[in-house]
């Protein structure tokens, strides 16, 4: 599904920082999980939404347990809908239904219509899709349902766009409105599912000036960027200079004992700034590693996810006539309600054969690479021992019984303390390799 380039769903990060709009281009679009997720339920409430214009009656069972959205481009699959999801969607059509009576026979539902109040400022690529509107000849509601647990403000400047696209609609329709509400349904905010915030046109307008200045601002292609809560959903997060300056910039401050009231607290604001500074090293890291360079101390390893079976009807045939010391599977331990895992039936007093067998069945997905603590020198023989002894007395250590010494905390190969002693390591540069100090005589 195309969107504008300055989305009005992306409002509340470019209207902060409107230089991210020109870092994101280079970037592929690309959903994230959550947002597949949220996209199944407002296919459920349009589809809802639309039964309810056409006074079309359902109850619960036409929905749940059914199949919907096949062929979207990013889940071709569809959505199953379950019992949690219609009740949730359920929150926001509940709603509606309320809302229509309290604003009067007259009042339009739109449902997923398109607004563009970057016409009237002349300004392309600003426009976004409003959830539902409802409107009458005085008043019109702009609401915007969330599926997740991230909490909007109903203050958001996305709510302010869709409002004054919404507005200059009504104009057009020769409507006279004078009151614009704002609201945000997420059912999954139990405390407080349902926000809304009241304004007059005039009020919707001059917060809508103040968006346009930042969308003409983020044209410039060297906007400024600008650190902050924002940056959350930024596909250049992890990249983006200035927030990486300000971690750093932290990271060399004051020791938080040290700090101020107001240091302190602007710290723990940009906690999510370090976070991802840290990434970001890791992330390098990873990168240059997989390229063949070396960084000592540090290595990389496979992350794989749990255990799946390759065919679970294949699997389900070869394991359902085991028996474990003498007594066969039944159905109920094979199944919990669906069958029973590779790693939960690994765990089973097997023989020899069976987990053969069942290591046949399954497979692990590859999870991505794992940045891991490393104890092995990444140095070679050569490296470690150069032949440069000159005088071997002045570099042979003198050691006592009672003088600690470093034991090996792994394999050293043919190499000794002493080894390492007369190559010119010290204490520290084999600590920092791994190796541990223990008390131990020496005989």
């Amino acid at each position: 599904m195309k969107h504008a380039r300055k989305s009005l769903s992306a409002s509340p990060r470019w209207y902060r920082c409107p230089g991210s709009i020109w870092r994101e281009e280079k970037y592929i679009d690309v959903s994230s999980p959550a947002a597949i997720d949220g996209t199944g339920s407002h296919l459920l409430l349009e589809k809802l939404l639309k039964h309810h214009l056409r006074n079309e009656p359902w109850v619960e069972e036409d929905f749940v347990c059914q199949n919907i959205g096949l062929g979207n481009e990013d889940k071709p699959d569809g959505w199953l809908v379950d019992k949690e999801r219609y009740a949730r969607v359920m929150v926001a059509v509940e709603y509606v239904k309320k809302r229509m009576k309290e604003m009067g026979e007259g009042t339009f539902l739109l449902v997923e219509s398109k607004t563009n109040p970057g016409l009237k400022y002349g300004i392309e690529d600003m426009w976004g899709t409003v959830d539902i509107t409802l409107l009458n000849s005085s008043e019109i509601e702009v609401i915007d349902y969330k599926d997740g647990f991230t909490y909007v403000d109903e203050s958001t400047e996305q709510l302010v766009g869709y409002a004054a696209g919404q507005i200059d609609y009504s104009l057009i329709e020769r409507f006279s409105v004078s009151k614009v509400k704002k609201t945000i349904i997420q059912p999954k905010i139990e405390r407080d599912p349902i926000r809304s915030l009241s304004h007059t046109v005039e009020q919707n307008t001059i917060l809508m000036d103040k968006l346009s200045e930042a969308a003409r601002l983020a044209e410039n292609p060297n906007a400024p960027l600008l650190s902050g809560d924002h940056c959350k959903w930024c596909k250049h997060r992890t990249n983006c200079e200035e927030r990486n300056n300000v971690a750093f910039n932290m990271l060399e401050g004051l020791h938080p004992s040290k700090m101020l009231n107001k240091q302190l607290s602007s710290s723990l604001d940009n906690i999510s700034t370090i976070e991802d500074f840290i990434e970001n090293l890791k992330e390098e890291a990873k990168n240059r590693i997989s390229d063949g360079e070396k960084l000592s101390g540090w290595g990389i390893e496979t992350k794989f996810k749990t255990r799946v079976w390759i065919d679970e009807n294949d699997a389900e045939l070869k394991i359902k006539n085991f028996a474990i010391k003498g007594v066969k599977l039944t159905a109920a331990d094979r199944f919990k309600k669906k069958l029973i895992t590779p790693t939960a039936l690994l765990k089973l007093d097997l023989s020899k054969n069976q987990i053969k067998t069942v290591e046949k069945l399954f497979h692990r997905k590859v999870d991505g690479m794992k940045l891991v603590k490393t104890y092995k020198s990444e140095l070679d023989v050569e490296e470690m021992f150069p032949p440069v002894v000159t005088n071997e007395e002045q570099v042979t250590p003198l050691v006592t019984n009672e003088e600690r010494m470093l034991v090996m905390t792994n394999e050293a190969g043919i190499h000794g303390y002493f080894d390492f002693k007369r190559a010119g390591w010290t204490d520290e540069d084999l600590i920092d390799e791994g190796y541990a100090m223990e008390e131990e005589r020496i005989k």
